[in-house]
């Protein structure tokens, strides 16, 4: 069994629940009608689709964190943690 620790993971939002109906594989892109949905489609991970079935108009991620993602970030913020107090500890030794 191979471990996938990607931090982050793609996805299409086509393919997820629409948010207001429920209904699966109904959603798809929507332009953005001022500039500020088209500052945050761009800035931002997050883009604009609607619903074909019940009209819901909104931000979906186009991107997510698993499980084993959220564990490798984890991991690197302990590792960091832990060289930041040896350099400490080393400027600290080197100093006297």
């Amino acid at each position: 069994m191979a471990l996938d620790y990607k931090i982050i993971v793609s996805k299409n939002p086509v393919f997820d629940k629409c948010p207001s109906c429920g209904a699966i594989g109904t959603l798809h892109r929507s332009r953005a009608r001022n500039v500020k949905e088209q500052i945050i489609k761009a800035v931002t991970p997050f883009k604009l689709y609607r619903c074909k079935k019940c009209g819901w108009r909104g931000y979906r991620s186009t991107i997510t964190l698993t499980i084993g993602s959220l564990k490798a970030v984890l991991l690197y913020l302990v590792l960091a943690a832990i060289t930041a107090l040896i350099v400490k500890f080393a400027m600290k030794f080197v100093a006297h």
